[in-house]
Parts: C-alpha cells; structure tokens; sequence
C-alpha cells in the first residue's frame, strides 16, 4: 500500500519495516475545507494523522453557542487520539477542516492488527502517541493556570 506514513514527521523514528507494516493497518482520506471531520458527541472511532491541509478543533462553551477553539493542527499533527483509548466514547470538541486535507486514518483495531503484525511498530507508535497526549496534557495545565 502507498501510504504517507513515511513523510509523516510523528512516524519519523519507524524503521522502514515498521511504516509498510503500519500503512497496511491505516486508510487514506481527504475532505475538504469547511467540512466538519467530526462533531462534539460524535463517536470516537478515529484519530487523524494529518498529513496535509489544516484542521481547527472547537469546543463549546456556555455563551451562546460560541465555540473555543482548543488548537490548530496542521501538517505533521495528529489529532483525535483520544479515540485510540476510549473505544466506545465520544468526541469532547468539533472538528472542522479550515484547508482541504488529507490524513491516515488510525482505528484502535489498526493498533491491534499492527500489533500482531509488527509489535515493535505498534509500541513505538503507542509510546509516540503517548507523548503527544502528555505534551498536549502540560500546555492544557499551563493555559489553565495563565486563567488563575
């Protein structure tokens, strides 16, 4: 399968090996600008590698309607993980693509096949994922606390 995993920024420290075995575990998608990937209550199905285009994802507040936005995701990005964790839950902010865009979609059962087929793959891609989420947990504290 041709797959993008090998110009993905997040994927760099797979081996060759391991980036075949992981683009025969990910589909390839595109959607346009304007589009909404997912809705806030959807169901987490998925995380998104973005590979180009840009997605801004959105959380409600309680004026109005209004919307947060939570972060910009471009090129290199990955967004949606949480699905990769939770199996059956749901989506916490919306997602709307702001550049038309193409991603590797990523399942939990992707994780799972990568794992039986390459489970070296599967844990580097899990520590690497893990990485983002702990990352993304300190700048949330941080903003949190710039409010206090």
């Amino acid at each position: 399968m041709d797959c993008h995993c090998a110009f993905h920024p997040l994927l760099n420290h797979l081996s060759e090996a391991e980036r075949e075995a992981l683009g025969a575990c990910v589909a390839e998608r595109t959607i346009k600008a304007g589009d909404i990937l997912w809705d806030e209550g959807d169901d987490a199905n998925f995380a998104a590698l973005v590979v180009s285009g840009r997605i801004e994802l959105l959380k409600k507040t309680e004026f109005g309607g209004r919307r947060f936005v939570v972060g910009l995701f471009s090129a290199g990005s990955i967004v949606g993980e949480e699905a990769l964790s939770k199996g059956d839950g749901k989506r916490p902010e919306r997602a709307e693509v702001t550049e038309d865009c193409t991603f590797m979609v990523l399942e939990p059962d992707s994780i799972n096949n990568l794992a039986k087929s390459n489970p070296q793959a599967a844990i580097t891609v899990l520590s690497l994922l893990l990485q983002v989420s702990t990352r993304r947990l300190s700048h949330a504290y941080e903003r949190l606390a710039s409010i206090f």
